[in-house]
């Protein structure tokens, strides 16, 4: 075997191991997100409303980082609520 064929086997090795690591993670992060799901599931399960409350606050979250948020009570149903979005004083308005 010249050195030209030995480099380049090596070099498909090294390919077909990162192709091999990296379908790993995929599958660890799946078995993750399945886990995830199912525990949120079992929360909704003992506690629906709640669940959908703090599912609700943490799309807020995630959705408007750079906005303060206030949450009240709503007048009317205890189920409900209001929020609040402030911009904090000296940012743009508008996104560019």
């Amino acid at each position: 075997m010249h050195a030209a064929e030995v480099e380049i086997g090596s070099v498909g090795r090294h390919r077909g191991r990162a192709v091999a690591d990296a379908a790993h993670r995929r599958v660890l992060r799946a078995q993750g997100d399945a886990a995830s799901f199912v525990l949120k599931l079992n929360a909704y399960r003992r506690a629906p409303e709640l669940t959908q409350f703090r599912l609700q606050i943490e799309t807020v979250e995630t959705t408007l980082p750079g906005l303060q948020k206030f949450i009240t009570p709503a007048a009317g149903d205890i189920k409900d609520f209001d929020m609040w979005l402030l911009q904090p004083a000296g940012t743009n308005r508008s996104a560019k």
